[in-house]
């Protein structure tokens, strides 16, 4: 189930498939396109567009939709600041966005299932070299809330000239169960997809296409 506050319906089928919309793909590219539109098309895949929806309408759905078809694998919320964030008296707007954060995970737990939520950075994240899991847009209670939390950034000094694709950064901050890790995407703007980037090596280092070294200097033992 996918929350989608952010864009026009119309512009759904391009979001999701937007190498169609690509006037010089070849008939081939064409052809996997619409395959993988008919296979996606086949999944219990749902899209609900409500305009600034509220977290408790969230919720009925998603009840609504685990007793008609027994599970829910996913819910998306496309993005958090799109949403109805409702403000109880002498309660302020960054408590108010804290409550649907931890809201959102007791629904997690009721339906035993992944709520992904976006969320956007503040202005001091966005201008740092280097965003945190604090930087997270209008309440630090997001963080709290979070059992997994991923940042994708842009490191202008990892960027390619001249290439048709971008170099995205993807900072795992939080991660219960999981830790802490960095990885790399390409992102490819053409078709709004991302694959996995290797960042070429700094030295003689060989890398094969799956991303191992394979030319290492095995660990010296003590005492040799």
């Amino acid at each position: 189930l996918h929350y989608s506050l952010h864009s026009f319906p119309t512009r759904r089928s391009s979001d999701l498939f937007p190498s169609h919309d690509t006037p010089d793909i070849s008939e081939l590219e064409h052809q996997k396109v619409m395959e993988a539109f008919d296979t996606i098309a086949s999944y219990p895949f749902y899209i609900d567009d409500t305009p600034r929806v509220k977290i408790h309408s969230v919720r009925a759905t998603a009840h609504m939709f685990k007793r008609k078809y027994g599970k829910l694998a996913a819910l998306f919320i496309d993005y958090l600041s799109m949403m109805d964030i409702e403000q109880k008296s002498n309660q302020t707007f960054p408590k108010a966005v804290g409550e649907v954060a931890f809201d959102a995970k007791a629904l997690a737990k009721e339906l035993d299932c992944l709520v992904i939520i976006l969320a956007q950075m503040n202005r001091v994240g966005a201008e740092k070299d280097r965003p945190e899991s604090h930087h997270l847009k209008e309440s630090g209670d997001i963080e709290q809330a979070a059992d997994f939390i991923e940042i994708l950034w842009k490191e202008e000094d990892k960027q390619q000239i001249g290439a048709d694709y971008s170099i995205v950064t993807s900072t795992i901050t939080k991660g219960r169960k999981g830790g802490l890790s960095e990885f790399y995407c390409k992102f490819i703007g053409s078709v709004q997809r991302y694959e996995d980037y290797f960042l070429p090596p700094r030295d003689n280092t060989k890398i094969d296409e799956e991303g191992r070294i394979t030319n290492h200097n095995p660990r010296r033992r003590k005492g040799a």
